[in-house]
């Protein structure tokens, strides 16, 4: 929905809105080229009954020189982002490393696409209510038909489905290349963390999101996630945007080093998938 163009009194959740707005801008003025940037992201978990946040992950993002540096320090682990060679670099906390080229990660996400589909079908034949409902929110997945709407006046974006729906927060960025570079940065992540985390939601919903925040010029401050599925979920990120710091120009020397280390073991990006998915058990 549009708000009206007519004179009216802002009210006070438009003033927050204008003012997280403004000091998004405050926060990024500060770069000459607004390029070399750190965000860093709180997930919580939403109580549905009580509103009540729960942390339970965090990350720090830092955009420099074309690349984008994505450091879970819980996990140890650095997923490196490279456009300009059309792949990413991961390096575990234990001196392992691999990449994986853009193209692979299509074909991962192909292959997972055509299995989703016979297991849909394979799920449709069982008349059971529970596997129908299983089968409509993996066919959802994977084709989600989401609503879109848009606040003017709290620039609040709405993506709303049947079983998921988005409400994002929105704050103007410092300039337009830094959002394409963000919003480019966050399609490729979605799709990684898909191969990388195959019980995670397929990403094709995060993308379309994405879209609309493109298509605006607007970056997220905060994304919150309602999905309807056999538990109803409700996840929270904030971002908090600003300019790189000293500190984090230490951390990407420390990361650099070690992607040239003789210590460092290279293995296949299949190899490093296999030794993630055996810790996780």
């Amino acid at each position: 929905m549009h708000t009206s163009q007519s004179r009216r009194p802002t009210s006070p959740r438009e003033l927050t809105a204008h003012a997280a707005t403004f000091l998004l801008l405050c926060l990024v003025a500060e770069t000459a080229s607004a390029q070399d940037m750190r965000v860093f992201t709180t997930v919580s978990s939403v109580a549905t009954e009580t509103n009540r946040h729960e942390a339970i992950s965090h990350s720090l993002t830092l955009f420099h020189a074309g690349r984008v540096y994505d450091y879970m320090e819980d996990v140890g682990e650095v997923v490196i982002f490279e456009p300009a060679q059309n792949r990413f670099m991961i390096l575990g906390g234990n001196y392992s490393a691999t990449e994986v080229q853009f193209a692979e990660l299509h074909q991962f996400l192909d292959a997972a696409q055509e299995k989703a589909r016979e297991y849909v079908a394979e799920l449709r034949r069982d008349t059971n209510p529970q596997q129908q409902r299983k089968a409509t929110g993996i066919e959802f997945q994977m084709n989600p038909q989401l609503r879109s709407s848009f606040d003017d006046g709290q620039q609040l974006l709405q993506l709303s489905g049947e079983m998921l729906s988005y409400e994002v927060r929105t704050g103007s960025p410092p300039d337009e290349e830094f959002a394409v570079r963000y919003l480019d940065y966050a399609d490729w992540a979605a799709r990684l963390n898909y191969v990388l985390h195959p019980h995670s939601v397929y990403p094709t919903a995060r993308l379309e999101m994405n879209r609309e925040l493109r298509t605006r010029h607007l970056l997220p401050v905060s994304v919150d996630l309602s999905a309807r599925w056999d538990t109803p979920v409700r996840l929270r990120a904030d971002h908090d945007f600003r300019p790189l710091q000293s500190v984090d120009r230490k951390l990407i020397s420390r990361w650099e080093q070690q992607l040239k280390s003789e210590d460092t073991q290279w293995v296949t990006f299949h190899e490093y998938q296999r030794k993630l998915l055996t810790a996780k058990r």
